[in-house]
């Protein structure tokens, strides 16, 4: 399947010798505009995301589930602390 697409070629802007291509003009990011390029690519007929979705949908689950953790775990701490405080009324 051929799928038509326009991008626009910029300069970096880390490298004068370097060009970068976004589907939108970045010129006010701070990106000198060269040209905007028509260009076709190849996709391949039987492409299917699916699998590839998937796989970054279960990282991201993992990442979430870290991030969780390390609250739950502070959260725990927290408690301990204040567990742990002893309170003694003056006599």
């Amino acid at each position: 399947m051929k799928v038509s697409h326009e991008l626009y070629v910029h300069l970096s802007k880390y490298d004068d010798k370097k060009f970068v291509c976004f589907d939108f003009d970045a010129s006010d990011s701070g990106y000198v505009l060269v040209n905007k390029q028509a260009v076709t690519l190849d996709i391949p007929d039987n492409f299917d995301p699916t699998a590839t979705k998937i796989d970054m949908l279960q990282k991201e689950i993992q990442i979430a589930e870290k991030e969780f953790s390390k609250r739950v775990t502070k959260l725990k701490e927290e408690i301990s602390k204040l567990q742990a405080l002893t309170f003694e009324v003056p006599a």
